[in-house]
């Protein structure tokens, strides 16, 4: 589970607000692709992440929410410096 702190805007995004563009099947129906934020739980089995751990990823939409849930393969660190 992560913390959303940070989404990107996408033309997608813009699209779908403006419904022109329809999300994947089996998506939420919440904009946003791009997150950034912090593990807030870790699932069963994941033991790459833990709790608190910064990251950045690609989803299939529900960015612009408050929270997000991501395969832990497909995230990836933000590197120490960037705030």
């Amino acid at each position: 589970l992560i913390r959303i702190r940070a989404v990107g805007i996408s033309g997608s995004d813009l699209a779908q607000v403006d419904a022109r563009f329809v999300a994947p099947a089996g998506s939420t129906d919440i904009p946003g692709l791009e997150v950034a934020g912090e593990v807030a739980a870790v699932g069963k089995g994941v033991s790459d992440w833990a709790e608190g751990d910064r990251l950045c990823c690609l989803i299939t939409g529900g960015g612009f929410a408050f929270f997000c849930v991501c395969p832990a393969e497909l995230c990836l660190p933000i590197p120490t410096g960037f705030s």
